[in-house]
């Protein structure tokens, strides 16, 4: 067997376990945050050994993968780096730019040497068109599986937002507050737009400003009905804001 064939198979070995790798890594700050905790309540932290708990892998691929996401995003153009973002955002999808620009790149280069050692096994004459096609396709991929996704999420809300509204204006009529209509309709209810209010309600628990939580709401949707709404209740809420209170009892009116 050639040996740039040994070399293309162990090059699509070692990004096929990048990529699978930067997958994983979402269970590794958990068993972390837990062992820092342990530590600390016992002993001084001690740097050197909670990073020798890490597995060797683990402390070779994750500064990898943070280096490549960062020279990724620095050579990418910034339009496109902000409507990949966008799409993020769109989706649902919890992962950083970063995350997905090397996974991009893992499953573009990865595609390329497959493609290359194909052509070269097979005596393909275009090896070298295949080769750039597999990068484009690899490398494009994920974007067009993320487009879907976010359209498929919006879609979703769309059709989930009339029965919300009737919940909402049941539990209003009903006599409980704007906040507890939301908490008591995110709890029934199942899909995105369910996980949109329980996030919205997480933010208001935690002190952000009301007008600021909705416009997150509005940055991670793109339905219509929804800013609508959306629309509506700032302004409900600026008007009570304004309304004067009521006269005090020992004053009289001019």
């Amino acid at each position: 067997m050639p040996v740039y064939v040994v070399l293309a198979a162990l090059a699509v070995s070692l990004s096929v376990l990048i990529l699978w790798r930067s997958l994983a890594l979402d269970r590794v700050p958990n068993r972390e945050v837990g062992l820092n905790l342990r530590t600390g309540l016992t002993e001084g932290v001690d740097l050197r050994r909670l990073v020798l708990s890490q597995s060797p892998l683990e402390r070779i691929v994750r500064p990898l993968t943070q280096v490549l996401g960062r020279t990724a995003r620095r050579i990418s153009p910034s339009g496109s780096v902000s409507a990949l973002e966008r799409r993020i955002e769109l989706s649902g999808v919890r992962w950083s730019t970063e995350r997905f620009l090397v996974l991009k790149l893992a499953l573009g280069g990865g595609l390329v040497v497959s493609s290359s050692v194909w052509a070269s096994i097979s005596g393909a004459g275009n090896g070298l068109l295949i080769a750039v096609a597999g990068g484009i396709v690899g490398y494009l991929g994920p974007d067009v599986v993320l487009s879907r996704s976010a359209k498929a999420r919006q879609l979703a809300i769309s059709n989930e937002l009339p029965d919300t509204l009737d919940q909402l204006t049941i539990c209003v009529e009903a006599g409980l507050g704007f906040d507890s209509a939301l908490a008591r309709t995110s709890k029934t209810g199942k899909g995105p737009l369910a996980e949109e209010i329980t996030r919205l309600l997480q933010e208001l628990r935690i002190g952000v400003p009301r007008n600021e939580a909705l416009a997150n709401v509005l940055a991670r949707t793109d339905v219509p009905e929804l800013r609508q709404f959306v629309h509506a209740v700032v302004q409900a809420e600026l008007r009570r804001a304004h309304l004067p209170g009521p006269a005090h009892p020992g004053r009289r009116a001019a």
